[in-house]
């Protein structure tokens, strides 16, 4: 594996529980909007850890009334990636691109800790992937979602990270949205 990402942690590896319905296909797709936020919660460096987190978020936003998991992919501080709902299906992250838009989250807060560069490229190595597999389209945007939402995600510690990835815009434009 000559990836920089450790490997896929499947749902069944991380032991999700069924949604309460599946996700719907997205608008588009392959997508050419990436979203990324933060879990705003802690952050992990095992895949034990990982996998505890990421259940433990599925159970929480059910518990709420979410059908499942909010994102597409989640990158742990393991390295590895998370399934959440998968390619091509949409998502509960950021209103307004929820279904046309990939949400990839990387587990943390980042507002008081950097993330590590590891866990950075682990999460720009499968989106770069993504094209390679055609789940995402070649000339694809990356916003945070501080851009196009009230909240501070994915963490001020983490948005200087971001803005360094080639396919990070500052300009989201409304045709962005409809």
């Amino acid at each position: 594996n000559d990836n920089q990402y450790g490997s896929l942690v499947t749902r069944k590896e991380w032991g999700a529980v069924e949604p309460k319905k599946p996700s719907s296909d997205l608008k588009v797709i392959p997508p050419q909007i990436v979203i990324v936020a933060n879990t705003n919660g802690p952050t992990c460096a095992t895949q034990s850890e990982c996998r505890e987190i990421v259940r433990n978020i599925q159970i929480s936003v059910m518990s709420r009334g979410a059908s499942d998991v909010p994102f597409n992919f989640l990158v742990g501080g393991d390295c590895n990636i998370y399934e959440g709902v998968g390619w091509n299906k949409t998502g509960n992250h950021t209103i307004l691109f929820n279904d046309k838009s990939i949400g990839l989250a990387f587990i943390g807060s980042f507002m008081t800790s950097s993330p590590a560069q590891a866990q950075v490229d682990a999460g720009l190595a499968w989106l770069e992937q993504g094209v390679e597999l055609n789940n995402l389209a070649p000339e694809y945007v990356v916003f945070v979602q501080k851009q196009v939402t009230p909240y501070e995600s994915p963490g001020v510690l983490m948005i200087p990270f971001i803005k360094r990835w080639k396919h990070w815009s500052a300009n989201v434009s409304i045709t962005d949205v409809i």
